[in-house]
This record gives structure tokens, sequence and C-alpha cells, in this order.
């Protein structure tokens, strides 16, 4: 089977073309959300990504789902456990770049505690280079062989437990 690419943003609906002009560049094609400029509930309003990632995960209950995203802002990676912990079954892995190691400007060290007890469905990493040795791991989640992020907790971020290049990833 193929991926999908769903493209979500917290940017408003408004700034749609300068972004997918960005997201065609650089990215994989795919469909794409962003906040709505009206809202039915204060609750909606509090929570876009959360909302528009639930709707998707209802409109397709076969699908699994792999999250990416980084630890700014922090309401995402609140948002991706929530629904991991939600649709355990459909949400396979969740990875997270930590930007705190990387941009010396982000000095708030991400709170990771609650992502580290989603056993064998999370990477955490600093730079592109620690997904480098994933393949394998990105063909399982594709062919859907083995639920989660290939059965094991990947965490190469600046307060991990050392570089994906040390795992060896097998069915």
């Amino acid at each position: 089977p193929s991926a999908h690419f769903h493209w979500l943003s917290d940017t408003p609906e408004l700034g749609y073309d300068f972004y997918v002009q960005g997201i065609n560049k650089y990215y994989p094609a795919g469909t794409f959300d962003f906040r709505p400029m009206i809202y039915d509930s204060i609750h909606e309003t509090m929570s876009p990504r959360y909302n528009n990632l639930h709707r998707l995960m209802e409109s397709f209950p076969r699908r699994k789902f792999v999250f990416v995203g980084d630890t700014t802002p922090g309401s995402t990676l609140k948002t991706y456990i929530g629904l991991a912990k939600e649709y355990p079954d459909q949400v396979q892995c969740i990875i997270v770049r930590d930007v705190s190691a990387t941009e010396p400007a982000n000095w708030i060290t991400p709170n990771l505690k609650d992502l580290r007890k989603l056993k064998g469905k999370y990477i955490i990493f600093d730079t592109p280079q620690d997904l480098d040795n994933t393949t394998s791991l990105m063909t399982r989640l594709q062919s859907g062989e083995q639920a989660g992020c290939g059965g094991v907790d990947i965490d190469t971020g600046a307060h991990g437990y050392g570089p994906i290049s040390s795992m060896v990833i097998s069915a």
C-alpha cells in the first residue's frame, strides 16, 4: 500500500497560497487542512489541530496514521499524544524533532515524559541525519507488517538514549 500525505497547519486559511507553494516545492503531494476562520464552538477555537486530526481519523477509521512534527508548539505534541491514546489502533507512530537540541533560541526544553509512555509508538530525533537508518522502519509502516514504530522506541533527542544507527530494526 502507498502512503497518503496530509498536511496540517495552524496557519489560518488566508495563508494557504504561500504555505502550499512551499509544501508542493519540497515535499510529497498531499491534501491540506488549515486553521479555519470560523468556528462553531470555543473548544474548536482552542484546539484546531486536534479537531482537524480527529475529523480525519473519524473519516478514515481503517487508515493507519504516522504523525510527524516538532516540539514547538507544545500543543502539537499534546494533541498527538492524546490522539494516540484515543485511537491506539490507528496511530502507528509519532515522529518528533526535538528543536531544543539544534535551535539555541528555543530555550524551552520540551517535556517528552508523556510521549515516552507510549511504548513502541514514537521516534524522537534532533537532526534529519538521525533518521538515516530508519528505512526498514518506514517500509514496515507502509506495509502494515508491524504495529507501532517498528515495535521499538527510538530516542536520539538531546535528552534521549543514543543514536538510531546503534539500533537494528528487523522483522
